[in-house]
């Protein structure tokens, strides 16, 4: 199969996305998880009466964590969508 130089180029921008995709997929992980810790630690505080204000900047922490893990998500989604267009 004669592909010349525009098949390996194409290749090597697919690998280069793909690598880009797993960056992204790790740092999403880790706003997910840090979103999970303070979920964790509000829920601890609803039945202390005396951290009402610390439980609720723990929601709030973690709520912007969410928002984070989703624009990243976003990008994710937009680096697939030109990765499978490369693909065809």
């Amino acid at each position: 199969m004669d592909c010349g130089g525009p098949c390996y180029g194409k290749a090597a921008q697919v690998q280069q996305i793909n690598a880009q995709i797993e960056e992204l997929q790790e740092i999403k992980r880790g706003y997910e998880a840090r979103a999970l810790r303070h979920e964790d630690q509000a829920i601890y505080l609803q039945f202390n009466d005396k951290a009402l204000l610390e439980q609720r900047r723990h929601i709030q922490i973690a709520q912007d964590y969410r928002a984070k893990a989703a624009r990243v998500q976003i990008e994710i989604d937009q680096l697939k969508e030109q990765r499978d267009k490369l693909q065809k």
